[in-house]
């Protein structure tokens, strides 16, 4: 009854985890550039079961091993592209393809992001919403009229003496990009899962454009009934040990 009860509370806790990944991704439905977030369950400790004196395997009969629950073996991203939505503000970019934005962060490391809401800052840099430079950086004049973004990242501005180009923003992408390590604020870290950050010269930008998030709101309400549902089916079986353990303790000599 103990391991059924331990077992039954690790099952509580890997759907626990389900429903507050379903409940992080349906906060984020209208983040731009969000990926959803996924749970991937692995079951627990085997133990193989016999009584003593008497070997766990006999010639001809096996006897199951016994579990202990299952627990959260990763949290995987979806990288697949969200749904593009014209904003025809010209910094906002969004990406096609599999690439990723750089920034610079005030700590000196490099982060990625699919969030394309672009700024100029008081030193004409082009920043993100949060005020992190692109890098390699891309700098402005501060009396520029208008910009151009070209497919390939090619940034031309117009001036009072007429056009120039201003710099290109590239893009970057990794071979397992689900091994990124979210940092917050749609920011994204190289890990050894993800491999580092290689150029990606297939991917494009679009102007005027964002990415929405690629949250399946129909998915995830389905997901989280399924996780409602077993997580009441496990505190069942915690509460029929309980009774069995107190039928137990009720016996009579």
């Amino acid at each position: 009854m103990l391991r059924a009860i331990s077992t039954a509370t690790a099952g509580l806790l890997a759907q626990q985890a389900r429903v507050d990944a379903a409940a992080h991704n349906l906060a984020n439905a209208n983040t731009e550039g969000y990926k959803a977030q996924g749970v991937a369950f692995a079951d627990l400790l085997y133990q193989q079961m016999g009584k003593e004196g008497i070997p766990a395997r006999r010639e001809g009969e096996a006897t199951p091993p016994a579990g202990s629950g299952a627990y959260v073996a990763a949290t995987p991203r979806d990288f697949s592209p969200g749904p593009l939505v014209q904003t025809g503000r010209p910094l906002d970019v969004a990406v096609s393809g599999p690439g990723m934005l750089r920034v610079s962060l005030p700590d000196g490391r490099y982060a990625y992001t699919r969030c394309g809401i672009l700024a100029v800052d008081a030193r004409g840099r082009l920043v993100t919403r949060q005020g992190y430079p692109l890098d390699p950086p891309v700098n402005l004049p501060l009396d520029f009229q208008s910009l151009t973004l070209n497919s390939n990242g090619l940034v031309t501005i117009t001036t009072s003496n007429g056009q120039q180009e201003a710099g290109r923003i590239v893009l970057y992408s990794f071979a397992n990009p689900s091994g990124l390590l979210a940092l917050g604020e749609n920011l994204f870290l190289p890990t050894e899962a993800s491999g580092e950050a290689v150029a990606d010269e297939n991917s494009t930008l679009v102007q005027g454009f964002l990415e929405a998030s690629n949250v399946d709101l129909a998915g995830e309400m389905g997901g989280l009934l399924e996780a409602q549902r077993a997580y009441q089916l496990n505190a069942r079986v915690i509460r029929a040990a309980d009774e069995m353990w107190e039928m137990a303790n009720s016996l009579r000599r």
